[in-house]
């Protein structure tokens, strides 16, 4: 081993204690249907529910970064005289936390953000299947609370309300976040 590189390992190593001050976090999460998002689709449209992942970096003791990565699941309608429509996709969205203690254990949040959502699929027609894309990009708003049960794990909730084009939506939103 070089002197350089003994010296970077070194280095690291008495840098690590400033990386253990749950400056980043992490989270999974499932939601309620959004289906909202496909109200000028027509129909009784039956959607998966949304679930995915998130993470953060903190800015001080109340503000911080989130991006976020969601999978729509799989959203269909059928039996109907026009044939269908069957979509598949992702949300993606970056925002501002805020995080403020309420109790020992519990905190109080809230985001505002952007979101984009990339969704496509198959429409079927008289004429035949025809493609469609329904991405787009808003904003959002966020409000919830998570209970912490140590340092680093807590529980997380919120409410987020979207402003999608086809008719805007909210969805209830749980999942578990490791801080590091």
């Amino acid at each position: 081993m070089t002197i350089r590189k003994l010296a970077a390992v070194i280095a690291l190593l008495a840098a690590a204690p400033a990386w253990s001050a749950n400056d980043f976090y992490v989270g999974l999460r499932a939601g309620s249907d959004l289906d909202g998002r496909l109200d000028d689709q027509g129909g009784n449209i039956d959607s998966d529910n949304p679930w995915g992942g998130y993470a953060g970096w903190r800015i001080n003791d109340t503000l911080a970064l989130e991006l976020g990565l969601s999978d729509l699941g799989n959203s269909t309608r059928s039996g109907i005289a026009d044939g269908g429509l069957d979509l598949d996709g992702a949300l993606y969205q970056f925002g501002l936390v805020a995080r403020v203690p309420l109790a020992d254990s519990f905190d109080v949040l809230g985001a505002i953000g952007a979101f984009r959502r990339d969704e496509d699929g198959t429409a079927g027609t008289i004429a035949g299947p025809r493609r469609i894309d329904l991405s787009e990009t808003g904003g959002y708003v966020e409000l919830g609370g998570a209970y912490r049960f140590n340092e680093q794990w807590s529980l997380r909730a919120s409410y987020t309300w979207f402003d999608f084009d086809g008719g805007s939506d909210g969805n209830f939103w749980g999942g578990v976040q490791l801080d590091f």
